[in-house]
């Protein structure tokens, strides 16, 4: 009996070693993997760092609006078009992570594009973030105001992308691509 509970006592503490050890062993091996990876995205942490924060600015409520039922109630609802305003978040944070051809162009030309959509919800607001039936009145939140200042943050972060910034994807489907020199016989 007492060998069967220094035998149990032994397995309760070696599997906690175990599993922090061979964690220990995993992380050790691929951690250099993940930071020569981090290591690879250079200036883009800019761009990662204020896409992130723009995507956050577009999937928060932009507008408020209060309902009577048994006392005032007050709820604040996004844009019709938050995917759309989502769209320069999401591509700026992909894109310093992976590269491939005409990045730089797709980031900037939606930036402006979706710039020039919150724009024009300046002059018409019920067409493009909001419409009541039966209008009712709403306030604007403090987002919607930093939404842009983000996005045009997002286009200068666009411009100082340095090119070799993150993984060369197109780089490692030339290589699969690309037959060997000395094929083996």
């Amino acid at each position: 009996m007492n060998q069967v509970l220094h035998n149990l006592l032994a397995l309760v503490w070696q599997v906690p070693v175990a599993f922090v050890l061979g964690w220990r062993d995993i992380l050790r091996r691929r951690g250099r993997a993940l930071l020569e990876f981090f290591g690879s995205i250079k200036g883009g942490w800019i761009l990662l760092i204020v896409s992130t924060l723009t995507a956050i600015c577009a999937a928060l409520p932009w507008f408020d609006y209060q309902v009577q039922f048994e006392e005032l109630e007050t709820y604040g609802i996004r844009s019709e078009l938050w995917t759309l305003f989502l769209l320069p978040g999401f591509l700026g944070i992909l894109f310093p992570l992976i590269q491939f051809p005409r990045r730089k162009s797709i980031q900037l030309g939606t930036a402006v594009i979706v710039l020039l959509v919150w724009i024009a919800g300046l002059i018409w607001p019920h067409q493009i973030h909001v419409d009541f039936h039966p209008a009712t009145s709403y306030q604007v939140t403090v987002f919607y105001w930093i939404y842009p200042g983000l996005l045009i943050g997002t286009i200068l972060a666009t411009l100082m992308l340095p090119p070799e910034s993150g993984w060369n994807y197109s780089g490692v489907m030339e290589r699969l691509q690309n037959e060997p020199d000395h094929p083996e016989n």
